[in-house]
């Protein structure tokens, strides 16, 4: 399988989610509003310091990434199996949530000559 992210784009995005990763495992059995509150500040910063550039892909790719891993600690914690994309929208499950999902790549700015 081929990987749709370039190796820049793929360094920077296995990064960020090792440590969302991390955070997860660790807060398994914790509700997903304690798991937020570690994992925004972690997202911010990597947007943050990534979004002026190409970055587009790596963004989409870590959102996808993390839409599941927030869908599958939702189902643990039901006792149920899947990731319940029947059960919540990923609009509202962000909002619902508070958490963070501005992925929005900025336009370099250059100073007027």
């Amino acid at each position: 399988m081929e990987s749709k992210l370039s190796t820049q784009d793929a360094s920077q995005s296995i990064k960020v989610m090792e440590k969302i990763r991390d955070v997860f495992k660790r807060h398994e059995s914790q509700p997903l509003t304690r798991v937020r509150d570690l994992i925004n500040p972690i997202l911010r910063g990597w947007v943050q310091y990534f979004k002026i550039g190409h970055s587009g892909k790596a963004f989409g790719y870590v959102k996808d990434w993390l839409t599941k891993k927030i869908r599958r600690h939702l189902m643990r914690a039901k006792g149920k199996q899947g990731f319940g994309w029947k059960q919540w929208s990923t609009k509202g499950l962000y909002a619902t949530y508070n958490i963070f999902s501005d992925f929005n790549v900025s336009p370099r700015k250059f100073a007027p000559t």
